[in-house]
């Protein structure tokens, strides 16, 4: 019942917020971009990506999220879920760095559907309820739904 409800929320976020998840419209990026994007993902501990983020702070930026977000859904497409949730993970991490709520909002939703497709419908249900949370703080449409859906599902 939770991993149908975690689904329910997941879509229910993603139509509701309008966000592609389809893994179309790809943007292309600049090369350093590109480069900074690999260096971070070559590590393997939270610590270490964030130093390199903090010692790297222009390129810590939202070109660089969209980056790891579609590298991320082309992980999700392929039913890859450790590589989808190592760039969500790391999406999320540079939202924080920027301290732009609103790609920490999404990161989260993403981490919530990838674990929900992994049948980690626990773990699903703590992001999936804290980017509804995060999305209401920010004002953004459907804040009845999110919190009828969260009060249900959480």
């Amino acid at each position: 019942m939770r991993r149908a409800w975690s689904l329910f929320l997941s879509v229910c976020l993603s139509v509701a917020f309008g966000l592609n998840v389809s893994g179309q419209d790809k943007k292309t990026f600049a090369p350093e971009i590109e480069s900074f994007a690999d260096r971070l993902m070559s590590l393997s501990s939270d610590a270490d990506q964030q130093k390199l983020l903090a010692e790297n702070k222009s390129l810590a930026s939202a070109d660089l999220s969209e980056l790891l977000h579609q590298r991320g859904n082309a992980f999700f497409g392929k039913r890859d879920f450790t590589n989808a949730l190592k760039y969500d993970h790391a999406r999320l991490l540079v939202a924080n760095v920027l301290g732009d709520r609103h790609h920490v909002a999404e990161a989260l939703l993403a981490l919530g559907q990838t674990y929900n497709s992994r049948g980690e419908s626990e773990r699903a249900s703590g992001y999936l309820t804290e980017a509804a949370s995060v999305f209401r703080e920010l004002g953004d449409r459907s804040e009845e739904h999110t919190s009828e859906l969260q009060s249900r599902f959480g």
